[in-house]
């Protein structure tokens, strides 16, 4: 099963690429390629686009590269970044283990994000360290100064911490010389990227991205190194309390992050929850999220008083050790949450949709079911035998990187191009995964990535398109949809 529409827009942004790139017009080029691996990422139904992959190597060869001899210094290394967020991602804990590691740090991204960075300043405003902002022009012209600013930093090590569509810097770390090393943090392990050939270290945070890797990608095993990663918390920080008035006797179970994460046609997520509240008469359910969904506002009517929503707490790591139970996200696992929970002592009980969730933590036990019945007993018995729940508990303690240790294995990695973490490659299961983004796939999602571009000439090839949007926007409008828009 897939979706038409996906496909025949695809093989148009395909032969609008190809006449872009006949008439030498690379930054036209450039924003349809970009436009069709935003849409690639959201349809999220396969890997690797090898017909996408053809015509960005004909672009490369358009684009001029950098010639001759280039010094390469062994104290120095860059870090690119695309998402330039001071509090989320990897950016953080690289930064901070390549800062003590003693190197010099050459920060590159883009202008407008630096009152984003917040905590990510402490690190690259000191004075051994220097940050690049690009300027908000082309993309042909962002191409030509990132590739002058690396070969000019001749860093031992250049890091790519990017977007699937980003095309800027993955070609200028494609066409980097080949005395410079590239490290790709490979973030978006679950879904399709662009630029397979933009690395010569994949550095994936578990086995699964590294399988996904190799069967998926076509990425060599030579290619590919694990390194886990940590969540960075504020240990110090205060809890703030209960969104409502918790009483003696009462446990609390707790979920949260992108409301879309719990979404499927027959109500998993909630039908689990439902269940929970049925056996615990005393239990609460707090949902943090970004907005609540129908079947959460079915639930706050059904259990009065019990089921409550709020806005994504900047204290999560402390709600999550005062309540009682966490309870992950179904079909989409969370990815970070996981993390959170096992460093504040709480089983992330998760119930698994196929393989996607694996490898967050170095220890599983209790973490993973693949029986909604199974994780509804476990959770029951969590709940009410304390011997059993400081038996699992214990298991978290060892479940998540440590910082010190992340530290000494980027630097194995660095030196001898290895880590301690051993390379697991597995046929992996991503069917019902994949299924769930084909289910809240919607062609309106295509015809935006068009309207956004704000481009006449793109504009006069998608005149359909644009059309079908225009439709689609007014009927939302007439029907009250206040998300038209997405």
């Amino acid at each position: 099963m897939h979706n038409q529409e996906f496909y025949r827009l695809r093989e148009k942004n395909l032969n609008i690429i190809k006449s872009f790139l006949a008439q030498n017009d690379r930054i036209h080029a450039m924003k349809i390629i970009a436009m069709q691996a935003v849409l690639s990422y959201q349809y999220n139904q396969f890997f690797f686009d090898e017909a996408l992959e053809g015509l960005w190597k004909k672009l490369l060869k358009q684009l001029p590269s950098i010639e001759g001899e280039h010094p390469i210094l062994e104290n120095r290394v860059l870090w690119y970044d695309a998402f330039g967020l001071g509090n989320r991602g990897l950016a953080y804990i690289y930064l901070q283990a390549l800062d003590a590691l003693g190197y010099e740090i050459l920060y590159v991204s883009y202008d407008g994000v630096q009152s984003h960075l917040t905590r990510l300043k402490n690190i690259i405003n000191q004075p051994r360290h220097k940050t690049v902002f690009l300027p908000k022009t082309d993309f042909w012209a962002q191409y030509r100064i990132l590739s002058k600013t690396i070969v000019e930093w001749g860093g031992i090590a250049n890091f790519l911490y990017t977007t699937p569509s980003d095309v800027v810097g993955i070609a200028a770390f494609e066409k980097l010389p080949h005395s410079f090393k590239r490290y790709l943090v490979n973030l978006t392990d679950h879904a399709y990227w662009l630029g397979t050939n933009s690395f010569d270290v994949c550095i994936d945070f578990r086995s699964f991205g590294a399988s996904i890797s190799y069967f998926y990608r076509k990425i060599p095993k030579d290619k590919i190194i694990i390194l886990p990663y940590y969540p960075t918390i504020d240990q110090k920080a205060k809890f703030k309390g209960f969104p409502f008035e918790k009483v003696s006797g009462q446990k609390v179970l707790f979920s949260g992050g992108s409301i879309y994460k719990t979404l499927d046609k027959d109500g998993t997520f909630y039908q689990i929850v439902s269940q929970l509240l049925e056996i615990h008469e005393k239990l609460i359910f707090w949902y943090a999220g970004d907005r609540r969904s129908n079947e959460l506002k079915a639930l706050e009517r059904k259990y009065q008083g019990r089921v409550v929503f709020t806005a994504e707490r900047d204290d999560l790591y402390q709600v999550l050790q005062h309540v009682d139970v966490y309870l992950n996200t179904y079909p989409v696992s969370g990815g970070l949450m996981l993390q959170y929970a096992a460093l504040a002592g709480r089983i992330p009980f998760t119930l698994l949709h196929d393989d996607e969730p694996f490898g967050m933590l170095l220890d599983n036990d209790g973490v993973y079911y693949r029986s909604r019945d199974e994780m509804i007993s476990a959770i029951n018995r969590y709940l009410i035998d304390d011997d059993y729940r400081i038996m699992l508990e214990k298991n978290m303690s060892h479940a998540v990187i440590t910082p010190e240790n992340f530290i000494s294995n980027l630097q194995k990695l660095l030196i001898e191009n290895k880590t301690e973490y051993p390379l697991e490659i597995n046929q992996v299961d991503v069917k019902s995964f994949q299924q769930t983004y084909l289910e809240r796939w919607e062609d309106k999602f295509s015809y935006r990535m068009i309207v956004v571009q704000k481009d006449l000439v793109i504009y006069r090839r998608y005149l359909r398109e644009i059309v079908l949007w225009l439709v689609l926007m007014l009927k939302s409008i007439l029907l009250g949809n206040k998300d038209y828009r997405r």
